[in-house]
Parts: structure tokens; C-alpha cells; sequence
């Protein structure tokens, strides 16, 4: 990594090589010949400023110049920092054939490029559920190489449309109790502010619930109707069938959750390969949501999540809460069925 000019402006440059260079390059034209490196020769050559005592390589055909330059505050480079023997402009600058033909030799280990999947064996030895933000992540298919996003929440699917590798992990059920914990904020501010001051807010007691009622107002500031949060306690929590069951329920019950796209819907861009007419997949560039949803209550609902199930957990759930007689949530679930 170096520091150069361009049309008068510092920039950082950066020049890559290829780990291992025994083997042909998969960009390589297919009848370009292949021959093992040597990592002697050619060499760049190396000169010493006068100004700063400090080495740069000669990396410009039109001649050496000192590179020695700060990262952080350009008024701290050398002096006579890319200034060269001979006036040059800086914008047709190119690079020395031995620079570009220099061949460094990788020491390290550098691993195995396609990081491994995790297991359920790394679960039980990492003492985790298989909900953590590593097991969000995407795979490398073992089978066609396709790299994959993680999609549903229950599996990973190839995204690779001529394959049908799936792989799924199993996942240990959080206690609600865990979550609880977790989830728990204790910088909720007990006062809330609205765009319209006219909200009214009553909070009181109900058949176990603390309840938070807000007044909606009308345009004549008249009350038009109301919202109320019946929020749960342990007590209510804890019963058969109650939220606490119902949350376990949730972590073992096929419920078609997803990401979906949040930006560039389906969007993909052509590659150079496409563009030569191979049969490379394209690239996405399809944006995908940091959580997993489903719709229970329109008709894009998947099949495969019971609405009668669900309309049977919700009584269950509310069983302690006063009986609205203008509301039913049986049409409401009854049109998630296919």
C-alpha cells in the first residue's frame, strides 16, 4: 500500500496479489499458459530518500520518487514526497513492468476460503440455540457452490434454481423466562409524547392487566374512540396455554417465517461473465430484511401454518381479558386458510 497524486489530490493505492500462484487463476483466459512463479526475480527496485531516510520501491516508469506519506494529516508528509527527478504530470503516470511483474511469496496459512457450516454439535459446544446472529448468516452450498442467503428461518435453501440442497439446524427453545431477561429495557421512559398533545392517556387495572388507554380525538377535538394495551404480568404469563406456552409454541411450529427484500425487490446486476454470454449466475443486489416475518391474516398467508391453531392460541391467550362483543378474531384467522 502506498500514497500517490492524481491530477494534484493524495490518494492511498493498494496493490493485491494472488495467494497461491501454483495454480492456473479461474480469471485466466483458457488458453493462457501456466508456469510456477519465481519469487526471485524480477525484483522492484528500492532507493532511499535523502530528505526523510525513508525507503519507497520505484514504482513508475517515469522514475523514482519518495512515497513516504501520513495517514492521517498530509501536511506530515515528506518534503519531497512524489516529487520527481523530471517535471511529470501525474495523471499519465504508469507502472514499472518490474512492479507489476513482482511476485511475493504468502507464508501464512491462508485457510480455507468457503467457511465451514455450523452444526448442531457447534450448538451444543458453544452453548447456543441456533438463533444467534451466526446462524443468520449465509452458506456456500457443498454441493453446487452457490452462495446462499439465509431466507427462511427454519432452513437454508440453495439459491441456485438447478439445485435442491437444503440444510436446516435444531434449534434448543428459548424459555420465555431467558427472553424475558434479555429483552428487558430499563430506559423506557414511563412518559409518553405524541404529535397531538389532545391524546389522552388513562392507565388503570383490568382482570389482571395493566392497561394503557389512549383517547383518539376528532377534527372538532371530540372523542372518536379509543386504543387499549393490555400489558401481561407473570401471573398471566404462567397459566396453560398462556403467553409463556405460546412462545415456546412459536420456536418449534413450522410458522413460514422470512426475510423478505427491503430494497432492489428480486433486483440483480449482469457481470462481466454474462455479458460474454456465459453461464455464470448474475449477481443480486436484492436487499433483505434483518428479521424473519409472516403474515397470519391476509390471504398471502403460507398453507402451512394452521389458522384454526392460531385463532385456538389467541382465546387461549386472552381467556383473562374483558370480551369485546363488536370484535371477532374467528373472520379475521378463517381467512388465512388456503
Amino acid at each position: 500500500m502506498w500514497s500517490e497524486k492524481y491530477n494534484g489530490i493524495q490518494r492511498w493505492m493498494v496493490r493485491l496479489e494472488k495467494i497461491n500462484l501454483e495454480e492456473k487463476s479461474w480469471w485466466s483466459a483458457k488458453d493462457a499458459l501456466h508456469s510456477p512463479p519465481d519469487f526471485d526475480s524480477p525484483k522492484t527496485e528500492t532507493r532511499t530518500c535523502t530528505t526523510c531516510n525513508k525507503e519507497s520501491k520505484l514504482i513508475y516508469k517515469q522514475g523514482w520518487a519518495c512515497l513516504n506519506a501520513d495517514p492521517a494529516d498530509s501536511k506530515l508528509n515528506c518534503e519531497k514526497f512524489f516529487v520527481f527527478d523530471q517535471d511529470t504530470d501525474d495523471k499519465t503516470l504508469e507502472f514499472a513492468p518490474a512492479f507489476l511483474q513482482e511476485r511475493t511469496k504468502f507464508e501464512l496459512d491462508p485457510g480455507p476460503l468457503v467457511p465451514p457450516i455450523i452444526t448442531d454439535q457447534d450448538l451444543v459446544r458453544l452453548g447456543e440455540y441456533g438463533f444467534e446472529e451466526r446462524c443468520k448468516k449465509g452458506i456456500v452450498c457443498p454441493e453446487c457452490g452457490c452462495c446462499s442467503r439465509r431466507i427462511e428461518w427454519r432452513q437454508w435453501v440453495c439459491e441456485n434454481p438447478s439445485c435442491q440442497y437444503l440444510y436446516s439446524l435444531t434449534p434448543h427453545a428459548v424459555s420465555a423466562s431467558i427472553a424475558a431477561s434479555q429483552g428487558t429495557r430499563k430506559d423506557i421512559l414511563l412518559k409518553q409524547e405524541f404529535i397531538k398533545s389532545s391524546i389522552r392517556i388513562r392507565n388503570f387495572s383490568l382482570k389482571g392487566f395493566n392497561v394503557f388507554e389512549y383517547t383518539i380525538p376528532g377534527v372538532n377535538g371530540e372523542d372518536i374512540g379509543f386504543i387499549r394495551h393490555y400489558k401481561s404480568n407473570g401471573d398471566i404469563n404462567h397459566l396453560p396455554g398462556g403467553p409463556d406456552d405460546l412462545f415456546q409454541e412459536m420456536q418449534t411450529h413450522n410458522l413460514g417465517l422470512k426475510r423478505n427484500a427491503a430494497k432492489n425487490k428480486g433486483g440483480m446486476f449482469l457481470d462481466l461473465a454474462t455479458l460474454q454470454n456465459t453461464n455464470r449466475l448474475v449477481a443480486r443486489n436484492e436487499v433483505l430484511t434483518a428479521h424473519y416475518t409472516a403474515n397470519w391474516v391476509f390471504l398471502l398467508c403460507p398453507a402451512y401454518v394452521d389458522p384454526e391453531l392460531m385463532y385456538q392460541r389467541v382465546l387461549r391467550t386472552s381467556s383473562r381479558s374483558p370480551k369485546n362483543p363488536h370484535h371477532s378474531w374467528r373472520p379475521l384467522m378463517s381467512s388465512s386458510r388456503p
